[in-house]
């Protein structure tokens, strides 16, 4: 039997005799989650494996045999350790305070020009904040106090001072912010954003130096952060003054027209960042007002304009159908006001002389030979330009031909101007029901009026005597709708006819509708100024209709 001081040689064991699991804790050998577990030996975890290390008494050195993570409870374990510490040497700090009782402490301000540490050290990481664990965390303690100490109040309570100095002088209205500009001009311009930073760093520099930093960007270049600087700055002066609602409203534009719901917008509007939901009409409000006014400059300058009609049908399909809950057909009507850029006062409308069936154009429009051969000119002007517009290889006769290309004629300057298309609110109406149709013609009644006494061409009636009846012979067929009105002396508007154009169903309708009130006693009530009603091959947006060919090959 060996004794006692028989030497002895150790042999390391394999795996296999190790009931070790590498998957478990390395601290506490618990077996869990492997997702949210961290290696303690890596450098971003060294704070963990320095507290343990303390706390074990002895090093912990990485094997690849033993586990090299750590669990979230040991890790919730070892942070409780650091702030445990941190709890017991700030009670014994208020007790000693105690005990000395006598003494009081001021603190004094200290003056900026002390040299202040450099900004990295004012914000700790975690990993600097753990690595501080039981030898360093009294240091780093020390020194945050020290720069505590070195904060000027006076300093951050003047800068809010200035900052509200500023904002008080842009929410007055003299001078006047560019977040005033409320109306349609200053809701459609493009540089919006960029006037709201000129004002923000010339007006509140103070202001635009704290967002600057705290998006950490420079007003002079701000890039993709532009939008979020106006944004803050907008919100923060709708939040002091509801005048300056210049973002809020485009804002709203943008959302109802992204079929936003009423909760969603309420729910921005809390927050300062568009208007409520019932606010929405306000703003088309001062959008029709916008093309009533530029209406009312065109009339003035001359210019005659249309109606062009058109109605709009869709229907809302509900999720869960019931009784009270069923799919719904909604029905509205919209209206354009279009100008004419070439008059047409001088031309006659008295009417057809000749019957169209059996009369000859020839002697209608009589054409002469130099009037024909410039015609053939221009067909082949027009050609011209599609080839060298479609075909590359055609481009170099365009500098033999360039001065044929233009086509002057006596209309050009007029031709060549952008054409000018009001768009009238879009009325609620169905266009299948006479009653509807009657209001939507006392609603064009009514705009025509309004432009007419705005621009001054026709003066407000000083009385409401009352016209005669028109006396003319009824037909079967819509009888006086089609019937030029006769003009009288007491109508404000006399001598005008606005025409209203529109597809089939338009056309019969309001025709029908006018018919209707062909008894009544004054020309606003008659709607006498609405005429003539004409067919148009197109929409209200300039789509044309579809023409469905009978046999034709095109259908398919």
């Amino acid at each position: 039997m060996a004794s006692k001081e028989t030497p002895k040689k150790i042999y390391r064991a394999s795996v296999s005799d190790i009931c070790i699991d590498p998957a478990s804790c390395r601290l506490c050998r618990s077996v869990g989650d492997l997702i949210h577990r961290k290696d303690i030996f890596k450098p971003s975890n060294r704070a963990l494996l320095k507290i343990a290390e303390q706390l074990y008494g002895h090093n912990i050195a990485p094997d690849p045999i033993l586990p090299r993570k750590v669990c979230r409870p040991c890790e919730r374990r070892l942070k409780n350790c650091l702030e445990f510490q941190k709890v017991i040497s700030e009670t014994q700090e208020v007790f000693q305070q105690r005990q000395s009782g006598d003494a009081r402490v001021k603190r004094c301000v200290v003056s900026p020009s002390i040299s202040r540490p450099p900004k990295s050290r004012l914000k700790p990481s975690a990993r600097t904040s753990l690595t501080s664990a039981f030898g360093v965390c009294e240091e780093v303690s020390s020194s945050l106090n020290a720069d505590v100490e070195n904060v000027n109040p006076l300093q951050e309570l003047n800068m809010l001072k200035v900052a509200e100095t500023e904002l008080m002088s842009v929410a007055r209205r003299d001078p006047e912010s560019v977040l005033r500009k409320i109306s349609y001009g200053g809701l459609c311009q493009e540089n919006w954003m960029a006037e709201v930073t000129s004002e923000l760093t010339t007006r509140c520099p103070t202001v635009a130096k704290i967002l600057s930093s705290l998006l950490d960007c420079d007003l002079t270049n701000p890039g993709k952060k532009l939008p979020p600087i106006c944004l803050l700055y907008g919100v923060i002066l709708f939040l002091r003054c509801h005048e300056l609602s210049r973002i809020q409203r485009i804002n709203t534009v943008l959302l109802v027209q992204g079929k936003a719901t009423t909760n969603l917008i309420d729910r921005l509007n809390k927050y300062g960042l568009c208007l409520s939901s019932s606010k929405k009409y306000v703003v088309y409000a001062d959008i029709r007002k916008h093309f009533l006014d530029h209406a009312v400059e065109l009339v003035k300058s001359g210019m005659k304009f249309v109606y062009v009609v058109d109605n709009i049908d869709w229907e809302e399909r509900v999720h869960d159908m019931r009784e009270h809950h069923q799919n719904k057909s909604v029905h509205a009507v919209a209206t354009s006001m279009v100008f004419s850029r070439i008059p047409s006062d001088h031309l006659p409308d008295d009417g057809p002389q000749m019957d169209v069936k059996t009369c000859n154009f020839r002697e209608i429009v009589r054409v002469t030979d130099e009037e024909m051969q410039s015609i053939r000119n221009r067909y082949r002007m027009l050609v011209a330009r599609i080839l060298i517009e479609k075909f590359p290889k055609f481009f170099n006769l365009k500098l033999c031909i360039s001065k044929e290309l233009t086509l002057d004629h006596e209309h050009s300057a007029a031709t060549a101007r952008k054409s000018e298309i009001m768009t009238l609110p879009v009325l609620m109406k169905d266009e299948k029901k006479y009653s509807d149709c009657v209001d939507v013609l006392d609603q064009l009644e009514e705009w025509t009026h309004e432009v007419y006494y705005a621009s001054g061409l026709r003066k407000d009636p000083q009385s409401s005597t009352t016209n005669t009846l028109v006396e003319v012979a009824t037909r079967p067929d819509q009888p006086r709708a089609h019937i030029p009105p006769v003009s009288s002396d007491t109508d404000p508007l006399s001598g005008i006819k606005i025409p209203c154009f529109g597809d089939e169903l338009t056309r019969v309708r309001f025709a029908g509708a006018r018919d209707l009130r062909c008894g009544c006693h004054t020309a606003k009530q008659r709607l006498d100024h609405l005429y003539p009603y004409r067919i148009v091959g197109w929409h209200t947006k300039k789509s044309f209709l579809k023409v469905i060919l009978p046999n034709s090959k095109l259908n398919k």
